[in-house]
């Protein structure tokens, strides 16, 4: 059934937007609320810790430790997501709505497929992984409290990711970040709700963070799911399940979203081996990384939706035959990025402790965070640098480039952390190693983007 909804003018004006209109004005319409969405994420995870917060420093550490996996899961989910960004954004800038909408059937059965295989792979491997990380026994078993409940909910995880990215690859980015918000101002409802036991519900304790949680983001897919009926892309099976053409198409997917997928997976896995190297400095530690990330996110949840507006600026403008526009959407977006993020930077360098006590009262773990933050707030331009620009290799569906420049600096981590922690500066070696590889991630991005052949679509639509 040809999809009349993604053919109408409203779709149209976005397309023309994105491949004609004024780039400025483009890149502003699809990053500010794309950018809304991702400080809601963050509020999102600073919701949780503040909740958290006022349990325990074991519940912030265990919540810290879950959060690693949990990245690491929802980064699988970009298999699909990613992998159908550059398809989705071809067809849109070609106008190509017919195919549009064999891509996102085909898509939305490979994320539940992925979903699946990964609950039974998350919960047999629950006790391992948390065993590993050398954590407190009241932690370790809080951890895994938390974490077998999201393994549970990881359909309604990878279908929100996937739908996310339907509307944006399309030049939609108000819709998800309106739904998201809604999501997001549930589960800080629920939060305190289901932690402290408020207006009779079970006092869950941290538990009761990952069950808000999940609540809140199956009402957003809810949502998700009505928006699109509404708007004529139907939730039934690819046709040909089956056939050879389909086949390849999930190939296809897969392939350009695999090595993103598996870069930011790695990234997050990192994190229980620097776990382990951390906890050894004590669980105060533990929980600086997860208060620290959190407030991290500034820039990383921004360079996200930079990275995913660079995204649909270049799939679109490569679909319709214009790459000299797409490499001056990414070059221009990524400048806005790197001026925010210098306005990050100095705040975390220089309120580091400040951010912290919003979200902790432990005295310890202040300490521990401003450090924490100070470090990383010297480097973050170059994360701008890193995932901005990453946006334009997925937009063209060549994803190969990003991935063999983070996955050695990122393996490479792990030895160089331990070693210097062990033998040079303690703790703070860590945040350095992370700060340093950040850095070196973010030039050789933008050397190889210069180079401009990522600009050459590398997908058949």
């Amino acid at each position: 059934m040809r999809d009349k909804a993604l053919k109408d003018t409203t779709a149209s004006d976005r397309v023309d937007l994105i491949t004609k209109g004024d780039l400025r004005r483009a890149i502003l319409v699809l990053a500010i609320p794309a950018m809304a969405m991702m400080l809601g994420n963050l509020l999102f995870e600073i919701v949780d810790m503040f909740w958290v917060g006022k349990t325990s420093a074991e519940g912030i550490a265990a919540v810290a430790v879950a959060s690693f996996i949990i990245w690491a899961l929802k980064a699988l989910a970009n298999i699909v997501s990613v992998g159908t960004t550059a398809l989705i954004s071809m067809c849109a800038g070609g106008r190509e709505w017919e195919r549009l909408s064999g891509w996102f059937r085909r898509g939305l059965f490979l994320a539940l497929v992925y979903a699946l295989v990964l609950i039974m792979a998350g919960l047999t491997t629950l006790d391992p992984v948390t065993g590993y990380m050398g954590l407190e026994e009241e932690v370790r078993e809080m951890a895994k409290a938390y974490l077998a409940i999201f393994y549970i909910s990881l359909p309604i995880v990878f279908l929100f990711a996937f739908f996310d990215n339907i509307f944006r690859s399309r030049g939609d980015t108000l819709t998800p970040a309106t739904i998201t918000a809604l999501s997001l101002t549930l589960n800080a409802v629920l939060d305190p709700v289901l932690i402290f036991g408020w207006h009779g519900a079970p006092q869950l304790g941290v538990t009761g963070a990952a069950l808000a949680s999940a609540i809140s983001q199956s009402i957003g897919l809810a949502l998700f799911m009505w928006r699109l009926r509404k708007e004529g892309l139907t939730l039934g099976l690819p046709p040909g399940l089956l056939g050879m053409e389909s086949l390849r198409d999930f190939a296809q997917i897969t392939r350009v979203g695999a090595p993103t997928a598996l870069t930011s997976t790695l990234l997050s896995l990192l994190y229980i081996f620097l776990t382990r190297i951390v906890s050894q400095f004590g669980t105060d530690q533990i929980a600086a990384m997860g208060v620290g990330q959190r407030w991290e996110g500034l820039a990383y949840f921004a360079a996200m939706a930079t990275s995913t507006t660079v995204a649909t600026m270049v799939g679109q403008n490569l679909g319709a035959g214009n790459p000299a526009r797409a490499r001056k959407a990414a070059g221009m977006a990524t400048g806005y990025l790197m001026a925010f993020t210098a306005v990050v930077s100095l705040i975390f360098i220089f309120g580091g402790g400040s951010l912290a006590a919003a979200l902790t009262s432990d005295p310890a773990v202040v300490e521990a965070t401003r450090s924490y933050l100070r470090i990383i707030g010297y480097f973050e331009l170059f994360t701008a640098l890193e995932l901005g620009l990453e946006g334009a290799f997925i937009g063209s569906g060549n994803t190969l480039p990003p991935f063999f420049i983070s996955v050695p600096l990122t393996v490479a981590r792990v030895p160089v952390a331990w070693y210097t922690a062990q033998t040079v500066l303690g703790i703070d070696a860590v945040w350095w190693t992370i700060s340093i590889s950040t850095l070196i991630k973010g030039v050789l991005m933008a050397a190889w983007f210069s180079r401009g052949r990522w600009a050459e679509p590398r997908v058949k639509i």
